[in-house]
């Protein structure tokens, strides 16, 4: 018998999260698990209440929430002995579907009982924590748009995509990546250890969590009708196929831009900055994931 401990952001998304507790006793092995659930009061609520089950005895860690809260809760969970499950409770949840758990969170429950365990990277950008994508440029810009939007969900999204894709400024940057430089100009810049923005939007189709390296993905400066025209890429992850676009795979990464630009880590908007040091953490947070998904 193993003891889950579900970590949830009631406010995160736009599915309601009420029911979760029934959702939970009707999906999960009771044969296998007991469970208990806690709710998120406020920001970095969701690091408490993992770093107390990490000295429990519980034995896995449940988030349910969007980027933030997966954010929160995974960073506690580096280099610990205990595993993590990340669940679709947010809007885009990117990282949940890498993962292989979908969008529907009484499915995802339910993959549990048939889960097993893999340990995976993660990475951190100015010294920051992130467990899925991490970017300077546009979607750095989104994100932080975002963050002042009263609603979430797929529609707020594309209403600001579309709103400040013909003013957005590209960025002339300098990228060191384990020794390689590049200089040119951008409209973003990608740092992932997983695949997926979220909404299935794939930024990074060739990411794995488990081969002790990020992918950046880089996304020059053309004519940005031609933006517009590739935009379908994104849904079915062909993207690397757009000529304007190159990536590479590293362990390390400096980023300098000429000017202060938008950036973002985990889906969160950060501000703005002109220079992004990026590391990988291999091997660093073991979680659960459906059997039959591969991770590599």
């Amino acid at each position: 018998m193993r003891k889950i401990r579900f970590i949830v952001n009631p406010f995160s998304g736009v599915s309601e999260k009420s029911n979760l507790e029934q959702l939970v006793s009707d999906e999960l092995d009771a044969a296998k698990f007991e469970f208990e659930v806690f709710y998120t009061q406020a920001p970095k609520h969701a690091t408490e209440l993992c770093t107390s089950a990490l000295k429990s005895d519980i034995d896995i860690i449940a988030v349910v929430g969007g980027d933030g809260t997966v954010n929160e809760v995974a960073k506690a969970m580096l280099h610990q002995t205990k595993s993590l499950v990340i669940l679709p409770g947010g809007s885009g949840n990117g990282f949940a579907m890498h993962l292989g758990m979908g969008r529907d969170l009484r499915k995802a429950i339910a993959l549990i009982n048939d889960s097993e365990e893999v340990t995976i990277d993660s990475g951190s950008a100015n010294g920051e924590f992130f467990i899925n994508v991490a970017g300077l440029g546009f979607d750095g810009r989104i994100c932080n748009v975002i963050q002042n939007e009263s609603k979430r969900g797929i529609q707020v999204y594309f209403k600001s995509m579309f709103r400040e894709a013909h003013k957005f400024p590209f960025l002339k940057a300098t990228i060191e990546i384990d020794g390689q430089k590049i200089e040119d100009e951008f409209i973003s810049i990608t740092i992932a250890n997983a695949s997926m923005f979220g909404y299935n939007f794939t930024i990074a189709p060739n990411a794995e969590l488990t081969d002790g390296l990020l992918d950046l993905v880089l996304i020059k400066k053309v004519k940005r009708y031609r933006y517009y025209l590739n935009a379908w890429r994104f849904l079915d992850s062909s993207i690397l196929n757009a000529p304007f676009v190159q990536t590479l795979k590293g362990k390390e990464i400096v980023i300098k831009s000429e000017e202060l630009t938008d950036f973002q880590i985990d889906g969160e908007g950060k501000g703005t900055t002109q220079s992004l040091n990026v590391q990988i953490h291999p091997s660093s947070i073991r979680i659960l994931k459906p059997k039959q998904k591969r991770l590599v």
